[in-house]
């Protein structure tokens, strides 16, 4: 894309025709959609694609202010479709999707209590910074995804707001579960966080690692 434009560039600096403007035009034109079709199909928007998507309309959007003397009615167009993905994917894309694509992280109001009950457990079991940070003493591992220990083929997740009540300063390692299952004797991380009653819970409790907080949804243990 780059190499193109960059010769189309060169071109029209050398000419200074209509022709060579609008060549260029067109490639950035069609480079932009083709990048916006690309983004669409490779990424959801609550993923981090929409910071690509908004400067591929916004390229869409230059395309259609710039004055040539090519078609007015379908620049017109491709201005009014760059202003309206771009309103979508900010104003729109922050009321009807998750807000933390567009704000601060912050508390959600219904896990507040299970927040406090791990924050009581932490401070009960002298859950603390010890020594240097970072390091691995001071982090705990867990797993977005994990397995039922009654069913292994379903899937239980942990709600990643919980981990708000770690004691500050404490590092937090997301990881897989097929690494975890494959190294859990070999993790480095002093603690680690699992789903009620899933596999790696289980493993936990057979490897007699102390629970330190806990409540209906996640079980921090001290591994060492």
């Amino acid at each position: 894309q780059f190499i193109c434009l960059l010769v189309s560039i060169v071109k029209y600096r050398r000419q200074g025709n209509k022709e060579c403007l609008i060549s260029l035009k067109l490639q950035l034109l069609v480079f932009n959609i083709l990048f916006l079709i690309a983004d669409f199909l490779m990424y959801r928007i609550p993923e981090g694609g929409r910071h690509t998507m908004v400067m591929v309309a916004g390229g869409i959007f230059i395309f259609g202010v710039v004055n040539t003397e090519f078609n007015k009615i379908f620049e017109g167009i491709l201005g009014i479709a760059s202003m309206a993905s771009l309103f979508y994917m900010t104003v729109l894309g922050a009321k009807n999707t998750d807000p933390y694509l567009f704000a601060n992280p912050y508390n959600v109001p219904e896990l507040e209590a299970s927040i406090e009950e791990l924050k009581a457990g932490f401070a009960k079991n002298n859950v603390t910074l010890e020594g240097e940070t970072p390091s691995w003493d001071n982090t705990i591992i867990w797993m977005f995804f994990d397995h039922d220990i009654s069913d292994p083929d379903t899937l239980v997740s942990q709600r990643w707001q919980l981990y708000y009540a770690v004691p500050e300063g404490m590092g937090i390692n997301l990881c897989n579960y097929d690494h975890v299952s494959e190294h859990f004797d070999e993790l480095r991380s002093r603690y680690i966080g699992t789903s009620a009653n899933s596999e790696t819970d289980q493993r936990c409790r057979e490897a007699g690692f102390e629970k330190v907080a806990e409540n209906k949804d996640i079980i921090i243990y001290r591994r060492y």
